[in-house]
């Protein structure tokens, strides 16, 4: 993975505001390593969890596994 991006899963298509469609990301969390990055909108999926990761935000996978969430603004 370049850079510490992970594959994506098949594209998947959300409801945005007003009605609209746009593309939505898909990962498996057990294929992200640490470093990773991107932006929502995304869906992260594991065996017991799904997270949404939502328009404006970033996610970034650290050192411990944990995704951290941070607000664009």
């Amino acid at each position: 993975h370049r850079g510490g991006q992970a594959r994506r899963g098949p594209g998947l298509w959300g409801v945005g505001r007003g009605g609209g469609r746009r593309p939505l990301g898909h990962r498996r969390r057990d294929a992200l390593p640490p470093g990773c990055r991107f932006a929502g909108p995304a869906i992260i999926e594991q065996l017991d969890s799904t997270t949404l990761i939502p328009p404006g935000v970033t996610a970034e996978v650290d050192r411990f596994l944990n995704i951290v969430m941070r607000v664009e603004g």
